[in-house]
């Protein structure tokens, strides 16, 4: 019996170490943040594609563009959100705050995000961008489902549906963030 606690108690460290450094499919996890942070700062830099300013779209692209633009250098930044409408049914967004983008005028801008279901809200908020004629607009994510119609030119993880990013951690946060959850 004790050689049977023993294995138990060794596969329950195993899958608790997984759970907390790897993450499940429909999970993610801190240390898969840091490594998409790192390999987005590696690829931008090997591409030559340092922006001149990085703009946070929404709450994951608060926290997953500071720390892209952290590691790229302390690149300035800039924020815009979005304001879900709903109306006889259909549901739309609003970008807010757009006179932020007054800063990327002449600039190569980054578009961040952290995750792209449908590609709709990411489409949208590079047209608001391009308003402001910045120089280029480059984006990423975290992470992009395989059934949207816009793709980032950079992100880290391809799924099958919506993961559970770290950022989201309570009860709050995730009920409000789901009808917002389509960037």
């Amino acid at each position: 019996m004790e050689l049977v606690g023993w294995i138990l108690g060794v596969i329950g460290s195993i899958a608790s170490i997984y759970a907390v450094f790897i993450g499940f499919p429909h999970k993610s996890s801190w240390w898969s943040v840091q490594n998409a942070i790192k390999q987005h700062t590696h690829d931008i830099k090997t591409d030559g594609k340092i922006p001149e300013i990085v703009v946070l779209y929404g709450r994951g692209g608060a926290v997953f563009g500071g720390l892209l633009a952290g590691n790229l250098g302390n690149i300035p930044v800039t924020s815009i959100d979005r304001s879900v409408i709903e109306s006889h049914g259909i549901t739309g967004t609003k970008i807010l705050n757009p006179s932020n983008l007054e800063l990327i005028k002449r600039k190569n801008a980054l578009l961040v995000t952290g995750e792209v279901v449908t590609g709709n809200q990411l489409a949208k908020a590079i047209r608001a961008l391009k308003k402001y004629e910045p120089k280029s607009v480059i984006t990423v994510s975290y992470y992009v489902c395989n059934t949207s119609r816009a793709y980032p030119n950079y992100y880290y993880k391809e799924t099958k549906g919506v993961i559970k990013v770290p950022w989201r951690m309570s009860h709050t946060y995730k009920h409000s963030s789901k009808k917002g959850v389509d960037v």
